[in-house]
């Protein structure tokens, strides 16, 4: 997307099927299976998956005339298939645009389709989840709005009207968890303009309401061991996703709330003495070679190693971390009345 946004494609449509695995036509479905696919035996146990019915919660079996099972080990690739209508639609209108590469040459077919008012597209898609961008002007992208419903809909398939829209690129637009937005350059005139991603609103929101969960005092019983190792677990999935985009000052955010939200009561110490009770020190120094600083968030930005996979925690155990001599009497007092109160 970033390399299609920095050369023109700055309108954006963003489709959302309605209901895509529940409204696949069943012999459209098996129309184009039967044109990659002729071994009779196969199509055959494909049908019959789609014909299989859901068992409802009465235990009734209930018939199953379009969509495929959401959660079935077919059903991805049957949407799939499904959807590849869209893949050979733009691919067409790609290649009859004057065929490869990003670049449009100097009366290319590509430049003068574009110097005469017309506009290219180009389609990005994952699963059921895809947008189409624009190198042309705004009517363009609405025209693509009826053009992909005119496509999907032979497959059963129908665009939601709620959740459809066209957007410019300065905008910005959510796709996949990733929020994607041209914006200024700090430090720099307000003419030049950067394409960022960064996590959108909607996947931090995510990963705080588990952090809240994790760190609930409905816990109860958990130790402080188990508390941070699940924490650990929840926070490296998320950042490993993440680490690719602009997430400098989301991680910042997420690894002080981690620090808030399982620390001490704020009554009984300050907002300094948080940042280095016994969840953020064990956090730092339980992760053998991890750099002493003084909050482990650091250890969770991207920017100063890529590559670097998030740490796991190791062992907890506070006679090692004694003997390391990086664990002081106050640390060990506030690990302990933490376990307490999670008992």
């Amino acid at each position: 997307m970033h390399n299609f946004s920095v050369r023109g494609y700055h309108w954006v449509l963003e489709a959302d099927i309605e209901a895509c695995f529940d409204r696949i036509d069943h012999t459209a479905l098996m129309e184009r299976v039967r044109n990659r696919v002729t071994d009779k035996r196969v199509l055959a146990l494909i049908k019959a998956f789609l014909k299989a019915g859901i068992l409802t919660e009465e235990g009734v079996n209930r018939e199953t005339y379009t969509g495929t099972p959401q959660g079935g080990i077919l059903s991805p690739l049957l949407a799939n298939i499904a959807l590849s209508v869209l893949d050979d639609h733009y691919q067409q209108k790609w290649d009859a645009a004057g065929g490869s590469g990003t670049y449009a040459a100097a009366n290319s077919r590509r430049y003068r389709l574009r110097r005469d008012g017309g506009a290219t597209y180009r389609l990005i898609r994952y699963a059921d989840d895809f947008v189409v961008m624009v190198h042309g002007k705004q009517h363009h992208a609405e025209q693509a709005r009826a053009e992909v419903a005119e496509v999907i809909a032979p497959m059963g398939l129908v665009l939601s009207e709620a959740k459809t829209s066209v957007t410019h690129i300065d905008n910005g637009f959510d796709f996949l968890g990733y929020r994607i937005q041209r914006r200024s350059k700090p430090g720099t005139n307000r003419a030049k303009k950067v394409v960022y991603t960064y996590p959108a609103k909607k996947s931090l929101h995510s990963i705080v309401g588990k952090i809240r969960s994790l760190t609930s005092r409905s816990w109860t019983g958990m130790s402080l061991k188990e508390l941070l190792k699940r924490l650990n677990r929840v926070v490296q999935g998320w950042c490993t996703y993440f680490k690719h985009a602009c997430s400098n000052r989301t991680f910042s955010y997420i690894s002080h709330y981690v620090v808030r939200s399982s620390a001490l009561d704020e009554d009984e110490t300050s907002a300094d003495d948080l940042a280095e009770t016994a969840t953020s020190i064990l956090l730092r120094q339980a992760v053998p070679g991890l750099p002493a600083i003084r909050r482990w968030d650091r250890a969770l930005q991207p920017s100063r190693d890529r590559h670097r996979a998030i740490p796991m925690a190791g062992s907890l155990d506070p006679d090692t971390m004694e003997r390391s001599g990086r664990t002081t009497r106050h640390t060990l007092a506030s690990m302990t009345l933490m376990e307490s109160r999670m008992r």
